[in-house]
């Protein structure tokens, strides 16, 4: 029985000690998500393992549709309910204050913006980005660089919920001659299956006046330095629906100016592998525009 239980500890991230394995009994009661080879899910509350002269080790999982009966042949790997889900280190664009933590990722936004993150234990965590729209030339390219380090995660034992705090730091260039830097606060309270996140920054160390450049046009527009925005957003799983969740944004340039705002919502369909987002951003101008954005975590 030591193999199937090993094989949990690995994939649910549980420290493999003598006294775990002699106390298998941690795991019961409890629900995961089961990735068969061929690629199937399951998902329910482990009831029993099992051991079988033909087959071998295996688990008993009460199901929706009654108990399965699954051997460790079959399994491609284990997760928990709760870290089946692996982007919850942002929503859309925005930071959470969870860790990236060891589920690296590569990305792509709307095939023009290509970005990637990974994360250092569970304090530290680094996305870094860069457009490629044809017909600007390099210098009018945009970069972004996002540190975050998770500094503080509480968990509650009567009932599934999580808080966690994160400073950060944002550097993103529109093109080589405009240059932002924001620091922020963020929050993220998660309950089973909604999070709510909560980011406060603040604009330092730039001008207040900028002239953007697309070819050989001119957009000039203010972002004052000292400035503080507010973002707000919402990640959900739609009920008894396997990898299907809703995500919404608001962004708050100025808190002085809530007219300088911007909003999304869409759909996110993911396992423990891929997302791939779709949904609407509403702007003050040019009004709402359609997004994508594709995110591959192969480890």
């Amino acid at each position: 029985m030591k193999k199937i239980i090993l094989l949990m500890m690995f994939f649910c991230s549980i420290a493999a000690n003598a006294d775990v394995i002699a106390g298998k009994n941690m795991f019961l009661g409890k629900e995961y998500i089961v990735r068969l080879s061929n690629g199937d899910l399951l998902s329910g509350k482990l009831t029993e393992f099992i051991e079988s002269d033909e087959r071998g080790e295996g688990i008993r999982l009460k199901t929706m549709l009654g108990e399965a009966v699954i051997y460790e042949s079959e399994i491609k790997n284990i997760l928990t309910y709760e870290e089946n889900f692996r982007h919850d280190h942002r929503v859309f664009i925005m930071p959470t204050a969870e860790p990236i933590g060891n589920n690296h990722f590569i990305g792509a936004f709307d095939l023009l913006f290509f970005y990637g993150g990974f994360g250092i234990t569970d304090y530290f965590s680094a996305t870094i980005g860069r457009t490629t729209v044809p017909g600007l030339y390099e210098g009018q390219q945009g970069f972004m660089m996002n540190l975050k380090s998770t500094v503080y995660q509480q968990y509650w034992e009567s009932m599934y919920g999580k808080f966690s705090l994160a400073v950060g730091y944002n550097l993103a260039f529109l093109n080589d001659d405009n240059r932002f830097t924001h620091l922020y606060l963020a929050s993220t309270f998660r309950l089973r299956r909604t999070g709510f996140t909560m980011d406060v920054y603040y604009k330092s160390g730039s001008k207040d006046y900028y002239e953007l450049s697309i070819q050989d046009e001119f957009h000039p527009f203010v972002y004052e330095d000292g400035t503080f925005g507010l973002g707000l957003g919402v990640d959900t799983k739609f009920s008894d629906r396997h990898g299907l969740y809703f995500i919404s944004e608001l962004w708050i340039t100025d808190v002085y100016d809530p007219g300088q705002s911007a909003a999304t919502a869409g759909l996110r369909v993911a396992n423990s592998a891929f997302a791939a987002d779709f949904g609407l951003a509403l702007f003050p101008s040019p009004g709402i525009m359609p997004y994508m954005s594709f995110v591959w975590t192969p480890f």
